[in-house]
């Protein structure tokens, strides 16, 4: 007698073996891809969650002078507002200090120049300019700079000395934000 054939889908034995196979191949590549999409979705919110950290750090950065101010003083005056920018942002208050003294000085220099009045910035005997405390004397006697203004700068003038000159003495952040209200105004002031 002959035996009733028992599979009726087309396949034969060995046919169905490989597409089990396929089949079981496909289920471990599907559960593989998903176990990867949680992966890639935990490390996707963990860079969103520093993502957010990080805006949330940018947003309390407050730079040394805001870029309305910057992109109005002259151009011979930005490699050392950048220097003193980056030393603000790092931390290094004795650097800005410094910084901040050295842009005083050529702030009032070159405002002279385009002013044309460059020559009362010298000693009449010894053609040499003068400390930074007379010049700004003369920039707010000849109207360069406003006369209540002085008190400030001569401040920012010796937080840059001390800064630079005295191995005992290292600025504060408070002497640093002290410091750059009056730098900012007379960038403003002279430039704006």
């Amino acid at each position: 007698p002959e035996l009733p054939e028992v599979h009726t889908t087309g396949y034969s034995f060995d046919e169905a073996d490989k597409l089990n196979e396929v089949l079981m191949a496909t289920g471990q590549l599907i559960a593989l891809l998903e176990g990867l999409s949680g992966s890639f979705e935990n490390e996707i919110n963990k860079l969103k969650e520093e993502k957010k950290q990080l805006e949330d750090e940018l947003k309390s950065v407050k730079p040394l002078f805001p870029s309305n101010v910057i992109i109005k003083v002259p151009s011979k005056l930005l490699k050392t507002i950048n220097e003193a920018s980056d030393s603000y942002l790092r931390g290094d208050w004795t650097a800005t200090g410094i910084l901040l003294r050295k842009i005083i000085d050529n702030s009032l220099h070159l405002k002279c120049q385009m002013n044309q009045c460059e020559d009362k910035l010298k000693d009449y005997n010894t053609s040499e300019f003068h400390d930074l405390p007379k010049k700004i004397d003369i920039c707010a006697g000849i109207g360069i700079i406003n006369t209540n203004r002085d008190k400030d700068l001569k401040k920012i003038k010796l937080y840059g000395d001390s800064g630079a000159h005295s191995l005992k003495i290292e600025l504060s952040p408070q002497d640093i934000e002290e410091a750059k209200v009056p730098a900012r105004l007379l960038l403003e002031e002279l430039f704006g």
